[in-house]
């Protein structure tokens, strides 16, 4: 799969709106990866926090992803939070080491996937 480089902003979109895409697709195989419709896949909750002097933002992301797709997204989301998580007393005391904490424990149940099988059924159209 080829990536053209992003802005933070649109990576966010791309990953969001691939998996709504696919989450149709994927009513058939519920087990599949909703970005590239690999297996195995687990049910990942992906989190980025963005912390502003009186206010925060919370981004939360639940999707099934395989191994390769859900590290490229933890990696993304917590490379935001650790930039823009920390602005603000609540958001750097509290809720971004939460975040970041939480990315970790999903990124080390992701990792312990073998390596994602794509079909290769679906790239023949």
């Amino acid at each position: 799969m080829d990536n053209p480089t992003l802005t933070d902003d649109q990576s966010d979109h791309t990953f969001a709106s691939q998996a709504r895409e696919a989450e149709t697709a994927n009513r058939l195989n519920p087990s599949a990866c909703q970005i590239c419709g690999a297996e195995p896949a687990i049910r990942v909750t992906v989190r980025r926090h963005v912390g502003m002097l009186f206010m925060q933002r919370f981004v939360k992301i639940r999707a099934m992803l395989c191994r390769d797709c859900g590290r490229q997204m933890l990696r993304s989301f917590t490379a935001r939070t650790l930039v823009q998580g920390w602005w603000g007393v609540i958001s750097f005391l509290i809720a971004n080491p939460f975040t970041i904490l939480a990315n970790i424990e999903q990124y080390v149940r992701v990792s312990r996937l073998p390596a994602p099988v794509r079909d290769a059924a679906a790239y023949d159209e």
